[in-house]
């Protein structure tokens, strides 16, 4: 979780110097105390569920390359449908995928912390619900974790 929170602040702390040099659009961040508070809990939120299951599947898993099968099979695709990449406009089935995915509710949650205005932020679930959605789910991730790890060790 420390290692993801870590990457994720060198890539926000990036995003400015890109757009400086001409690498990327113009950003308009919000910063501000209360902001980079925001975004750090979800960041942390992320990391934590996400880290949370890939230790669920690591746990399981008997080999490195099959661990890494499985997380381009199920990581890949959680956060190409995220709602990082495009919004869930358009397609009715994809936006419904797009809503069932968790990490929907962290991406929206960290824009709503990181962008200014209001440009776009109406489509995105609100922050009450980005904030319980993305709780729940490291909660849930660490749960499971906690159980198999006792359930397998009392097993042996």
């Amino acid at each position: 979780t420390a290692l993801a929170m870590l990457q994720a602040a060198l890539f926000l702390a990036c995003a400015p110097l890109m757009s400086l040099i001409g690498l990327a659009p113009d950003l308009s961040l919000q910063v501000s105390l209360a902001n980079i508070l925001g975004a750090t809990l979800f960041l942390a939120l992320i990391s934590l569920g996400l880290t949370a299951l890939g230790y669920l599947f690591a746990w399981k898993i008997d080999s490195i390359q099959g661990y890494h099968g499985v997380m381009s099979v199920v990581m890949l695709p959680m956060w190409l449908l995220s709602g990082a990449f495009f919004p869930a406009t358009g397609s009715v089935w994809l936006s419904w995928i797009i809503r069932l995915n968790p990490l929907t509710y962290g991406v929206a949650g960290l824009r709503r912390f990181v962008s200014t205005g209001s440009a776009g932020l109406s489509e995105l679930p609100s922050l009450g619900l980005s904030l319980t959605v993305t709780i729940a789910f490291a909660a849930i991730c660490l749960i499971a974790d906690v159980w198999i790890t006792r359930r397998d060790q009392v097993i042996k």
